[in-house]
């Protein structure tokens, strides 16, 4: 029996297309940051760090190994904020998540934010999210690493206080947001952009139109 629903954010609660060229836009100056703030990204994907000081110490390596510190001081000084500003500009929650999450709520289930990035409140609210829709808001390098790894996704379901296979993932990655459900046992709905409306197979997560 489903007791939590848990959202990706990022492609998941809005459509993030067209994300990289705004952050790009925004990031002329720091060119070299932003590509290799992606690469560390891929390469640190399902690693376990530990917890935010080793995820973030493993980050600002890979981002500028001559100075990590000055990495780190980009990233959650001037990119994470970079990008809370472009979603606030140019993107907004898509048109059925709040009546699906209003819909949850009243039914009684717990439901989460899962994000691999961190300022999880302020990007909800920069897409036109109510944070206060949400019983738990976790971001996943701040329990020790990216999705799919799996302690920081156990971490998340502690703080939520559900056990996996009480729990309903949503997400739109596969290689993501599904294997760290399937590796945890949780059931997983994909969100596939492909098809407009948003279709869901799953019944409790089926609205009306």
């Amino acid at each position: 029996m489903v007791k939590a629903v848990v959202f990706d954010l990022d492609g998941t609660l809005y459509d993030k297309t067209g994300l990289p060229r705004h952050l790009i836009a925004h990031e002329l100056l720091h060119m070299r940051m932003l590509v290799r703030e992606r690469k560390a990204v891929q390469r640190l994907r399902g690693v376990f760090c530990g917890d935010a000081e080793g995820f973030l110490a493993q980050l600002s390596v890979i981002v500028s190994p001559e100075h990590p510190e000055k990495a780190r001081k980009w990233y959650l000084e001037h990119y994470l904020p970079v990008m809370i500003r472009a979603l606030r500009r140019h993107y907004r929650v898509e048109e059925w998540v709040i009546p699906l999450l209003e819909r949850l709520r009243r039914q009684g289930l717990l439901l989460a934010v899962y994000s691999d990035y961190g300022m999880v409140e302020e990007r909800l609210r920069a897409v036109g999210l109510d944070p206060a829709l949400f019983d738990c808001l976790a971001a996943a390098p701040e329990l020790g690493g990216l999705k799919p790894a799996i302690e920081p996704a156990r971490r998340m379901l502690k703080q939520l206080g559900v056990a996996p296979e009480e729990v309903l993932l949503v997400g739109d990655r596969q290689d993501t947001d599904g294997q760290t459900a399937r590796s945890l046992g949780m059931d997983f709905e994909w969100v596939d952009r492909s098809q407009r409306p948003v279709h869901f197979k799953n019944p409790l997560l089926q609205y009306a139109d």
